[in-house]
C-alpha cells in the first residue's frame, strides 16, 4: 500500500510576539478550509500559539530567533510542526511539570504543554538541550477520512 503524501507548507517568521496573532489568523483557516469545524479549527489556534509564545519565551528567551511552521494536510487529518532552534528542553522534566497542579508550578511552567495536550489528539516533543525544540501536534477530522480527498478544500484550490 502507498503511502498518501502530504500537502506542506511552511512558513518561517521571526520569533516575536507581534508574528504570532498572525500565525493564529493562518492557522485558523487552514483548519476551515480543511473541513474542521470552528471549535476544532480554533483548538489549532490555542495550540499553535502557545507552541509558538513558548519557543519564544523559553527557546530564544530575549534573543530573536526563528519560527518553523509547517503545516501537514493530509485527508483525514492536519498535523502541524513548530520548530524553533532556541535552547531546547529536557522532555522529562516538561512531563514532571504537566502532572502538577497549576499552584504547584514554578512560573507556569508547563502549563502551554498541558493545553496543547489537552486540544490535540496526538502531540509529540522533539526537544535537547542547546539544540532547539520541534512540537509536532495532530488533530483527526471527525469524519476520519482515509479514501481521497473528496471533503474539503486542497491548499492550493483557487475556490
Amino acid at each position: 500500500m502507498q503511502s498518501i503524501q502530504p500537502e506542506c507548507l511552511e512558513i518561517t517568521v521571526l520569533g516575536r510576539t507581534r508574528y504570532v496573532s498572525i500565525i493564529r489568523v493562518i492557522t485558523f483557516t487552514i483548519a476551515k478550509i480543511r473541513g474542521f469545524s470552528e471549535d476544532k479549527a480554533n483548538d489549532f489556534v490555542i495550540a499553535v500559539g502557545e507552541a509558538c509564545v513558548n519557543s519564544i519565551r523559553h527557546g530564544y528567551e530575549s534573543k530573536i530567533g526563528e519560527i518553523v511552521l509547517r503545516y501537514l494536510v493530509y485527508p483525514d487529518r492536519l498535523c502541524i510542526v513548530v520548530k524553533d532552534m532556541g535552547k531546547g528542553f529536557d522532555p522529562k522534566f516538561a512531563r514532571q511539570y504537566m502532572k502538577r497542579r497549576d499552584a504547584e508550578r514554578p512560573e507556569r511552567m508547563g502549563m502551554g504543554l498541558t493545553l496543547i495536550a489537552k486540544v490535540m489528539d496526538e502531540v509529540e516533543y522533539d526537544s535537547k538541550p542547546f539544540s532547539g525544540t520541534l512540537v509536532r501536534m495532530t488533530k483527526y477530522r471527525a469524519d476520519r477520512q482515509t479514501d481521497g480527498d473528496q471533503k474539503g478544500t486542497r491548499l492550493d484550490d483557487p475556490t
